[in-house]
């Protein structure tokens, strides 16, 4: 432990929580109220009404936006007018989690029905479905270089996938459950936890060996 911070808030309970890229903003949700804090004063910067049943949140990298996961929806939402900025409107069942890509022009959302969604965030248009994991998608993260995407599932296993081409490029078999996924800045390692204690690493699959499976899949898909 480095530090600690007094919040300067009333609410004693959390549901969701995320933070802007260098740290400086914390968003905490119950799930209906909403409020952004400097957390190098612990002063509360913003309040208010989330959309509802959030589940999930993610800051924007510039800390402008918030996207929400709610219901079977995403939402974007403008930090510094509190409105609404678009609906990511596809799901079939909840969404579980939400993340922005590092150059903020991307957002993905796993669901209870199964799938992945990728999403333009200028329009709010979608530009993919993920479909080859079996159960609830629980996590979801971009690479720093924003050319793959790992999520995790009830179904034990963390894909990685191709954000070229939307290929799954690789999968880990578990033995449990994964609640969350973060990338090393660098991009060659995933961490893994399942809502305890513990982390798990793994090697994240590099540029090569991403290649390496899309040749050998369009070499399958050839006629002969």
């Amino acid at each position: 432990m480095l530090s600690t911070i007094t919040l300067n808030t009333t609410n004693t309970t959390w549901r969701n929580s995320a933070c802007t890229r260098g740290g400086g903003h914390l968003a905490l949700s119950t799930g209906r109220l909403l409020e952004v804090f400097e957390t190098q004063t612990g002063r509360c910067l913003k309040q208010s009404a989330v959309p509802a049943a959030t589940e999930t949140m993610d800051f924007s990298r510039d800390g402008e936006m918030i996207a929400f996961g709610s219901s079977d929806k995403g939402t974007l939402w403008d930090v510094a007018t509190g409105q609404v900025v678009r609906a990511l409107d596809g799901h079939k069942n909840r969404v579980n989690t939400i993340a922005f890509s590092v150059d903020q022009k991307t957002i993905a959302t796993g669901s209870w029905d199964h799938t992945v969604r990728l999403w333009e965030v200028a329009t709010g248009k979608e530009l993919g479905v993920l479909t080859r994991h079996k159960a609830t998608v629980k996590a979801c993260v971009f690479s720093p270089d924003r050319r793959t995407l790992a999520t995790a599932s009830d179904d034990r296993t963390i894909k990685f996938w191709n954000l070229a081409t939307l290929r799954e490029v690789g999968s880990i078999q578990l033995d449990y459950v994964v609640w969350v996924l973060a990338f090393s800045p660098d991009g060659k390692t995933l961490v893994a936890n399942n809502g305890r204690e513990s982390l798990r690493l793994w090697r994240a699959p590099s540029q090569a060996d991403i290649d390496a499976a899309a040749a050998q899949e369009q070499a399958r898909n050839e006629p002969r």
